[in-house]
């Protein structure tokens, strides 16, 4: 599992590019909202990353390889966190 912060302000397409280069790797992604991990194919940049929307920014993505995804589903499971998948 590896978490990093992207943020298009910075570099315009840095979201894409990291997660297309980390899918190459066979690695999921998925932000974080409230309890949940959101699978990438709900993340819309225009939305996602307005400043003026505090309350659905988003900067934290985390990327799971797809061999661990059973395993850290479960795991969120139990400590109360959920998975939102395409």
């Amino acid at each position: 599992v590896v978490m990093a912060e992207l943020e298009d302000r910075h570099r315009a397409g840095a979201v894409q590019d990291v997660h297309d280069l980390m899918e190459g790797l066979g690695y999921r992604t998925y932000f974080i909202r409230g309890d949940d991990l959101v699978d990438f194919s709900h993340f819309d940049p225009e939305r996602n990353q307005d400043q003026s929307r505090a309350e659905l920014y988003v900067r934290n993505f985390v990327f799971i390889h797809e061999s661990r995804l059973d395993a850290v589903r479960g795991r969120l499971r139990t400590h109360g966190f959920g998975m939102v998948d395409s």
